[in-house]
């Protein structure tokens, strides 16, 4: 079992997305398939285990969780997609920062497609 921290969910959903994988929605279709898979625990569910990886991507804050993030919405489905952009538009701006324009311009050179 590897330790949980932020830059390990960034580095695991990026090359994930990297492989154009889009893994929220393959885990939103199963849900309800398999009553085996951990998400299936009556105590842990998808928006659960949605949140938590998206939260650690989010609190991560480096220029490769900006990456991740962009990836991620660039294969995900549309309602994918909101969902990480209602996320990142709760961020508040630090200093000079604006870690929500930053990923919407990274996905913007990605998935340009997206936008049309």
């Amino acid at each position: 079992m590897i330790d949980y921290d932020q830059g390990n969910t960034t580095s695991i959903m990026d090359e994930v997305a990297k492989a154009g994988f889009d893994v929220f929605s393959h885990m939103a279709q199963a849900d309800g398939l398999d009553p085996t898979m951990a998400y299936m625990d009556e105590t842990i569910d998808f928006d659960e285990i949605r949140t938590s990886i998206v939260d650690g991507m989010i609190l991560d804050q480096s220029e490769k969780s900006i990456e991740a993030i962009a990836r991620v919405m660039a294969v995900s489905d549309p309602s994918m997609s909101t969902y990480l952009v209602e996320e990142i538009s709760n961020i508040a701006p630090q200093a000079d920062d604006n870690f929500s324009i930053d990923v919407l311009a990274s996905f913007t050179e990605m998935a340009p497609e997206k936008l049309a």
